[in-house]
């Protein structure tokens, strides 16, 4: 026979299951890497920096979400041009196809650099890559004649097996695709974030194995600095 609830035992378990609830928003809603961002949001984002300064003629645009936003000691130029430098907590490449007058059109770059956080499957690969076509045919349409680079995902000491070969093919197929293209570069630098084994350097990385540090972010500078200058 079940025992009714006296009021204070449902005290008690709402007091247990609120701060349970509220965990559970942060990791999920309010998670930035979860957040569905449209392009009235990556919009208004973009513009509140937009406001703050004068904009410079023709710079290099660095797009992304967590890799840009963690990323301390951005470059101040790229090829001898003034670096833009423009993230929101939730930005996809997606939006960046989606909504490309805005955000990336309206700056007239010189040069684009688009680093891709992470791909956890073969659907999101077919996404990314389909986002990263639009960009290009976008470029096209509206006459624009940037440079366009794209960082994939790195390899890092959180990377699983199964999750490497999914970044592995997306790799190869995005440079199979760029081949074929005009002015459309990738800069992979997990070689320069790998130890003398050929795996992903720990030193690198934050303790959760996926956030670079400052001396991650250093190497990562010098291979995109180094594939963009060997162009001229």
């Amino acid at each position: 026979m079940a025992v009714p609830l006296t009021r204070s035992s449902i005290l008690l378990w709402v007091a247990l299951a609120v701060p349970l609830a509220v965990m559970a928003l942060r990791l999920t809603v309010l998670n930035p890497s979860s957040a569905n961002l449209s392009c009235f949001e990556a919009e208004r984002s973009f513009e509140s920096v937009d406001f703050t300064s004068a904009l410079p003629e023709r710079p290099a645009l660095l797009l992304g979400n967590r890799r840009v936003a963690n990323w301390q000691a951005t470059p101040e130029a790229m090829r001898g041009h003034e670096v833009v430098v423009r993230t929101v907590p939730g930005l996809a490449i997606e939006n960046l196809d989606g909504c490309f007058p805005r955000l990336i059109g309206h700056y007239q770059p010189e040069l684009v650099v688009v680093m891709i956080d992470a791909i956890t499957d073969e659907r999101e690969a077919r996404s990314t890559l389909n986002a990263i076509e639009g960009i290009v045919a976008q470029r096209e349409l509206y006459g624009l004649f940037f440079d366009l680079w794209v960082t994939p995902p790195i390899e890092t000491p959180a990377s699983t097996s199964g999750l490497s070969a999914v970044l592995s093919s997306f790799r190869d197929n995005l440079a199979q695709w760029a081949a074929s293209q005009a002015n459309v570069f990738i800069v992979n630098p997990s070689t320069q974030l790998s130890n003398e084994e050929g795996l992903p350097d720990p030193t690198l990385f934050w303790p959760n194995g996926d956030t670079l540090n400052s001396a991650g972010y250093k190497k990562l500078q010098t291979a995109l600095q180094d594939a963009i200058n060997a162009r001229g």
